[in-house]
Formats: structure tokens, sequence, C-alpha cells
């Protein structure tokens, strides 16, 4: 009798044993499901956010966060960089000429702008400005051509040109083209971290085209 109460004592134990060698088998099992469940989450989140950028303002300070593929913020770069160079070459009153044409030497090389700045002295524009308060406003009408299958890029783009003198404005088209280089960013001085390494604009009486 205390054999058999001996035998079915081990018994149990056995079973015991085994039923805990199963759940910790389980457990390691699920354990494992978990760790690589989170790896490839973590992978995946790294992954997702190398094509995700922060937008920040000229300040360098973070805006609100905007997630852009590589191609689209390449993109709004570029055209934010040609819409900054109209902007401050051929935006001027009395008060911002020569900080105007400061700011366009980050984004364009000295060399070709010079001739832009010296064809609007030859043509009395900066005296006008400055003896008669006439006013010059430019502002992005379009980028018709963006060849981006290599550096530098090709870049065609229009502006609207504005002469405001007094209660008289007359317009014009301006024509542009040039070479886009990627630079570093230099906040706040160049916020888009493009160059024009070439760059040549030509002024028409608006409504005029003369697209090469």
């Amino acid at each position: 009798m205390d054999k058999e109460k001996i035998l079915n004592d081990f018994d149990v134990v056995l079973k015991a044993k085994k039923t805990s060698s199963t759940t910790l088998k389980i457990i390691i099992f699920f354990c494992l499901i978990v760790i690589i469940a989170s790896l490839f989450f973590a992978f995946y989140s790294m992954n997702n956010a190398m094509n995700k950028v922060i937008v920040v303002d000229s300040g360098g300070l973070y805006l609100k966060t905007i997630s852009e593929d590589r191609e689209q913020l390449q993109t709004t770069l570029i055209l934010t960089t040609c819409s900054t160079l109209m902007k401050t070459i051929n935006s001027f009153d009395r008060n911002s000429i020569t900080d105007n044409q400061a700011s366009a030497y980050y984004y364009c090389a000295k060399n070709e702008l010079l001739p832009v700045f010296e064809k609007y002295k030859q043509e009395k524009c900066y005296q006008n400005v400055v003896d008669r308060g006439v006013i010059y406003r430019c502002d992005m009408e379009n980028v018709s051509f963006i060849g981006k299958d290599k550096e530098p890029f090709d870049v065609h783009f229009t502006a609207i040109l504005q002469e405001i003198d007094g209660s008289f404005i007359r317009k014009y088209r301006i024509q542009a083209q040039g070479k886009l280089i990627a630079v570093k960013p230099e906040y706040p001085k160049n916020n888009t971290g493009y160059f024009f390494s070439e760059y040549r604009q030509e002024i028409l009486a608006y409504g005029e085209n003369n697209e090469d």
C-alpha cells in the first residue's frame, strides 16, 4: 500500500513538472513574439522617421511638424529659393536696397548678381527710389521647369514686377533661369540649403513672353 502511494505521489510530481515545463515554454514563446514585434515596430518607426522632416522658421525655431517625402521637400525648397532670390534682388525701396542686395548674396553667386544690379542702376531705378520714393515690388509667378536629374539643377521661372510711383503702377514680367546647387543651410541667411551658381534674368513688358 505504501509502495503504491509512493508511486502515485511520484506520478503527480512528474505531471506537475511536465505542466510547469509546458507553461514555461508557452511563456518563453510569447515573450519571443513580443520582442520580435517590438524590434519590428522600432525598425519601422526609425525607417519611417528618416523620410520625415521638421520644418523650422527663419530663426531655426521648430514650427508645426509637417511630414513630406524627400522629393516633395526638395521641390518646396527649390521653389522657396527661387521666390526668395526674386524678391531680394527685384523688390526694394529707400530703406531696403542695401539689405536686400546683401541678402541676395546668400542665395546666388556675386558675379551672377552684379549684372542685375548694374542694369537697375543704369535704368536709374535706384535713383528714382531714393529721389522720388518709387517702390519696386516683385512676386513669384510660376516655376515652369525644374530639372532634378542631377546637380546642378536647371530651373526656369517667372515673376511679376510692379513699379509703384505714387498712384501710378507699371507692371513687368521677369523671366529667369539658373542652376541650383545644394549647400549647407545657414540660418537665418540661407534657410533652404540651395544656391544659384548661375543666374540670369530678363525684364519684359507685362504680357510679353520671350521663352527660349
